[in-house]
């Protein structure tokens, strides 16, 4: 087995892993490396994420010499004893045996766990979604009332409306009669002064 290859921590830089997981059982589903290095405890270190076929995820961290700096299995951080002196492909098959053999033990109970939580989803998505549908249908009653109470105050104002410009205009054509009646009367009073005079 080849050491792992921390300058080009990528996919193929981490082939050799991948593969010695593969004769321990381990089938790798995807692979999720930045390469890009970070400072913990004083080391130059590089993580990588393997999701593994059975859901599990693998997380491993690796010092620029190669050797393991810290794995962790779905969060939680698992010792690994032969961690140092990786370079030498017997070591580090070791660890890859040591990691493989947590991951068996663990995963009667991840998928225990995974089956669990499914089912606690399955039972509340569909009380989830009937409350949903009910709130929708209140709400699609509610929209429909405020629209008919709209409709109707809408055809009041245009009615009265009406009546307004009704009224205004009899207003208009009465006072266009007054003013002739007053026009007339100023003429009669002219006539009368007139007659008057005439006498």
């Amino acid at each position: 087995m080849k050491q792992i290859n921390f300058v080009n921590f990528n996919e193929r830089g981490l082939q050799p892993l991948v593969d010695e997981l593969k004769k321990h059982d381990q089938e790798v589903a995807s692979i999720k490396a930045t390469n890009m290095p970070k400072r913990e405890d004083g080391f130059s270190v590089k993580a990588a994420l393997f999701t593994l076929e059975s859901g599990q995820k693998l997380e491993v961290k690796i010092k620029a010499n190669g050797s393991i700096f810290q794995v962790r299995l779905n969060g939680k951080v698992i010792p690994v004893k032969n961690s140092e002196d990786i370079d030498e492909p017997a070591n580090l098959k070791k660890a890859v045996k040591e990691i493989s053999d947590r991951i068996k033990q663990n995963e009667a109970v991840y998928l225990k766990q995974k089956a669990r939580r499914m089912k606690r989803e399955k039972k509340t998505s569909p009380s989830v979604s009937a409350s949903m549908v009910k709130r929708l249908a209140e709400a699609k009653e509610n929209l429909e009332f405020v629209q008919g109470e709209a409709k109707t105050v809408a055809e009041d104002m245009a009615q009265a409306q009406g009546g307004v410009e009704q009224k205004r205009s009899e207003l208009e054509g009465l006072r266009a009669e007054l003013a002739q009646e007053i026009q007339r009367g100023e003429t009669l009073r002219a006539q009368i002064a007139e007659l008057m005079e005439a006498a």
